[in-house]
Formats: structure tokens, C-alpha cells, sequence
């Protein structure tokens, strides 16, 4: 009955949040003192057990003991009130006064990771950091603005960290990117504009590319498309990318819109001029394209102008509507593919497939400015049509990944599992949540439009996709991230720092690596937070 009232007490004293718990400066539990030592904690019956019968101290535990607080001492011990008498050590009272920012600093960089992100991001600041990173992988996924180059310029020592990640580590090296205004050849152009000769076609995945898989297994053989034509708004890298996924006799639509052909006056067969991109939006001009020939043929039908002077949209007969960054996208435009894609309330065909590259919100500028990107375009589309698009390419879907396992299947590469795969980026809410979403390492880099503070706050959005878009790893650059593999990097002034770190703030950090994504070999722990090498990490 004691011990149950004893208990009772307790409860009700943490219940109610007293000032029982706190410690008493005054007064000293001499119980406490004689029955055990604070290094040898031991429990109160086994402290009865062991208590000597000649000492009559031993008989306090039977009297009703009560301090200032009217707790009984067992109970202050059963609650833990005994490690609050202890001194808080050094490092934890630092840790406590100084909540700020977890500031890496080597010689070469200097990463701040937000309070929010700590135990969530581990900058890379170490070569073990560094090989956690690559272990055990087989590619590389490499996003190409922010990360290869910037504002048309390629970042210092990238042919050099190219070579070594595809020669020195033996990895795989795709540039993944949501850029759908140009095709792979013109991509592989702009890599040797900028000095970069040994990046071939094959290694290039594009939403653009992948548009044009996702066209090709929407075929009837899988192969090839061949239910209808395709109406393309979009630049003309991926109109031309496009065309290699349809079957014979069958061709894309939409660059007739912007201008019209070599030998075309840009009037019908019946005096009436054709409707082009840049025509005011005049909806009853619009409304009659449907079924009457006030559209400008398309290419394919070159040298039949004289006979087909216009085209009506029933006529042309699409059967996908793909839709990219347009750089000359207009109402008008984005009318006519509405209407494309609501034909089948009419004729009572199928619906048209609707295939969006990426839906990226926003496009930075070297200027600092954040314009509306391709998200735009499909969600005025989307509007418009009052459909949601049935396939979306890009960067953060898992979409982009299975289609990216196939082109590897298929070119004998075996199967990628996706925690064999590194993605490097710059932007949060596509490359990083890219990487999060299909299981692989995710390291982001600052040389592009987003840093970590860009994170997105708790509330904006759910705290699943919230979290996506936070990275493993932080670096400054790819190349820093590849000397820091190498080991060229090295440690100022910061190897002293772990020195005067306690044992348990050692264990701390070791702790909060563990529990990170992927899980840290104990190499790496020791590599990280050990003694011997030398570690950039530091509060």
C-alpha cells in the first residue's frame, strides 16, 4: 500500500508539473549518499538488500522522509530527479545556449545547414563523406544547369571531374534534365560548345527523349506510334525529337502555326487568311478552325500548297497532344490544343493523349529572377481542357526513372536499382525530389538557382513532399564534391575543433549519422567522427 501511494504521488506530481523536480541546493538526500554512488546507479529494493544491518542509517528508508517539495526520496530517485544533481557538461551547455546554425568550413567551402535539416543532410566535407557518396554505385545522374554549367559557361575542372567519375570510379554518366527545347543532337552540341568532346548521344536523358519513349510504347507494337498524328507546342528541339518515335506516313503539328512554309501566301483556297500562332485570340474566328479549312497545312504535305492552301483540325487527325516549354506560345495556341484534346466529345474517338514534359513552375534567370517556366504552360493547358495530362516526363516523377530503366534495358545495360544510382542537382522541388522519390542518394550542389534555405517550410505544402525535397548530401560544387573523394581537400583549423569534443558528443553524432539515408558503414562513422583523420565538423 506504500509503495502504491508512493507512486501515486509521483504520478501526480509530473502530472502536475510542480516545482518537486527540480534540485534542491539546500538539502542533500542522505539515503541517497549512503545506499549507492551516482557512477553505480542501483535500484531501491536492491539498495534494501544490500544495506548492512549495523547501520542504522539504512532504517531512514522506513521512516515517512519528506523533503520541501513533500516527495518522498524514492520517488525523486524513480523519476530521475538524481541526474539532474549531476553537473551538465560542457559541450551540452554550448549546445543548449547556442542553437544556431550547423556551419561546415573547409578551405575550400563553407555549408550551412538550416537548423530544420540537421540529422536530415550531411554536408560533405570530408573524403569519407565523399566515398559514402559513391559507394557501391554504378551511375551518375547529372542534372546540366546549375550543376555542369552556368548561364552558358561550364563550371571550372568539370571535363577533368567527368573523366574521373567515368574512368577513375567506373560509373555510368547520364545527364538528366527537364530542358525540353532541345533535342540529344542538340544537346551534344552545346557539350562540345563548352569544351566537353566525350559526352555522346547515349548519354543524354531528356524529358524530351522521354517524351518521345512514352509515345513509342503508346503504339500498338510498342515500337513505333501509329493511331494518329501529334500536335506539338513546343520549341522545335522537341518537335524534331519527336518525330523519331512516329510510325510511317504519320507526322507532327505545331511549327506550322509559328510560320508558315516557303511558297504559302497565308490564305486559303477561299481568299480567308489562316489562323496563325500570333493571330489576336478571337474566339469566333478560333471556334470555326474546327471544321473549316482556316489552319496552315502541315510540312508533310510540302508541295501540295496549291491544292491544300488550309487544313481543318478535324481534318489533321491528332491523336497526342505533346506540350513543352514554348517560347512563342500564345493564347491562340493554347486554344487549339484545348480543342484537340476535347474532340472526342464530338467525334467519339478516343481521347487524345495528353503527354507534358515536366512541369517545372518556374525558369531561373542569370539575373536572379524566377520566370514562369513549362509547369505554367501545362497548368493554363490543363485549364483550358479540363483534363489533367495522362503521362508527365520529367523531373520529380518516378515516371522519368522506369523510363529510364528500360532505355538501359534495352541498350544491355541489365537492370538499375535505384539505390546504385547517385542524382546530383541544384534545384529542390525537381532534382532532389527526383532522387528521394525512387529510392536513390541525393546530393545537391549551390553553383545553380537553389540552396538549402529554399527548403520549403513546414506548412506550405505536406509533410511527405515537404521532406522529399530535402537532400543527403550538400556540397558546394561537383568538382568539390570529386576532390573531396580524391582527398585533395583538406581540413583548416577544424581537426582541433573535434578534439575538444567529448566522447558523448561524439556518440551524438554518430547517432544522428545512423539514422540518416542510406545506412553509414561503421567505416564511415569512424572515417567521419573519429580521431584519426581529419574531420570538417563543427558547431
Amino acid at each position: 500500500n506504500s509503495f502504491c501511494t508512493l507512486l501515486d504521488r509521483s504520478r501526480s506530481c509530473l502530472t502536475q508539473q510542480t516545482e518537486c523536480f527540480k534540485p534542491l541546493p539546500s538539502q542533500k538526500n542522505r539515503f541517497r549518499e549512503k545506499t549507492h554512488t551516482p557512477s553505480r546507479p542501483r535500484s531501491f529494493f536492491a539498495s534494501r538488500a544490500h544495506t548492512p544491518s549495523t547501520n542504522t542509517r539504512s532504517l531512514e528508508p522506513r521512516k515517512p522522509l519528506r523533503n520541501s517539495s513533500g516527495l518522498h526520496p524514492v520517488a525523486r530517485r524513480l523519476v530521475g530527479t538524481q541526474h539532474q544533481h549531476q553537473p551538465t557538461p560542457a559541450h551540452q551547455q554550448l549546445q543548449l545556449q547556442t542553437p544556431t546554425m550547423f556551419r561546415v568550413t573547409t578551405s575550400r567551402l563553407s555549408i550551412i545547414v538550416p537548423p530544420a535539416l540537421q540529422g536530415l543532410t550531411l554536408p560533405v566535407t570530408t573524403p569519407g563523406r565523399a566515398r559514402q557518396v559513391f559507394d557501391g554505385a554504378r551511375y551518375a545522374l547529372l542534372d546540366c544547369g546549375g550543376t555542369i554549367w552556368q548561364a552558358e559557361k561550364p563550371l571550372p575542372k568539370i571535363n577533368e571531374t567527368i573523366a574521373y567519375l567515368r574512368d577513375d570510379l567506373g560509373l555510368q554518366i547520364r545527364f538528366v534534365t527537364n530542358n525540353a527545347t532541345a533535342s540529344r543532337a542538340d544537346t551534344v552540341e552545346k557539350f562540345k560548345r563548352i569544351g566537353m568532346d566525350n559526352v555522346t548521344k547515349d548519354e543524354i536523358f531528356s524529358s524530351a527523349y522521354a517524351a518521345q519513349v512514352t509515345l513509342r510504347r503508346a503504339g500498338t507494337d510498342g515500337t513505333k506510334f501509329d493511331r494518329g498524328n501529334v500536335l506539338v507546342l513546343g520549341n522545335d528541339g522537341l518537335d524534331a525529337e519527336l518525330q523519331d518515335a512516329l510510325a510511317p506516313g504519320f507526322f507532327t503539328y505545331g511549327k506550322e502555326l509559328k510560320k508558315l512554309h516557303e511558297g504559302h501566301d497565308g490564305m486559303n483556297c477561299d481568299g480567308e487568311r489562316l489562323l496563325r500562332q500570333d493571330a489576336p485570340y478571337d474566339i469566333r474566328l478560333i471556334q470555326r478552325c474546327w471544321d473549316e479549312p482556316l489552319l496552315p497545312p502541315p510540312a508533310a504535305w510540302a508541295g501540295s500548297y496549291q491544292t491544300h492552301r488550309g487544313v481543318a483540325l478535324k481534318n489533321l487527325g491528332i491523336a497526342a497532344v505533346v506540350i513543352g516549354l514554348d517560347f512563342m506560345f500564345t493564347p491562340t495556341a493554347l486554344a487549339i490544343a484545348a480543342m484537340a484534346l476535347q474532340q472526342h466529345k464530338r467525334t467519339g474517338n478516343p481521347k487524345a493523349l495528353f503527354i507534358a514534359t515536366n512541369t517545372d513552375p518556374q525558369m531561373p534567370t542569370p539575373g536572379g529572377w524566377h520566370l514562369p517556366g513549362c509547369g505554367s504552360l501545362v497548368a493554363a493547358l490543363e485549364t483550358g481542357a479540363g483534363r489533367k495530362p495522362d503521362v508527365v516526363c520529367g523531373k520529380p516523377t518516378t515516371k522519368l526513372f522506369r523510363l529510364f530503366q528500360e532505355s538501359e534495358a534495352l541498350r544491355g545495360n541489365g537492370h538499375v536499382c535505384p539505390s546504385e544510382c547517385v542524382v546530383v542537382g541544384d534545384r529542390l522541388s525537381t532534382d532532389m525530389a527526383f532522387g528521394n522519390n525512387v529510392g536513390a542518394r541525393t546530393v545537391h550542389v549551390t553553383t545553380g538557382c537553389e540552396t538549402l534555405d529554399d527548403v520549403p517550410a513546414e506548412g506550405t505544402m505536406s509533410e511527405s513532399r515537404r521532406r522529399k525535397c530535402i537532400p543527403q548530401f550538400a556540397v558546394e560544387s561537383l568538382p568539390e564534391l570529386v576532390d573531396m573523394h580524391q582527398g585533395v581537400a583538406t581540413d583548416v583549423g577544424v581537426a582541433s575543433a573535434l578534439a575538444a569534443l567529448s566522447a558523448d558528443e561524439r556518440r551524438r553524432r554518430a547517432h544522428l549519422l545512423s539514422r540518416s539515408r542510406p545506412p553509414v558503414p561503421r567505416s564511415m562513422l569512424r572515417d567521419s567522427f573519429g580521431a584519426a583523420p581529419a574531420v570538417a565538423s563543427a558547431e
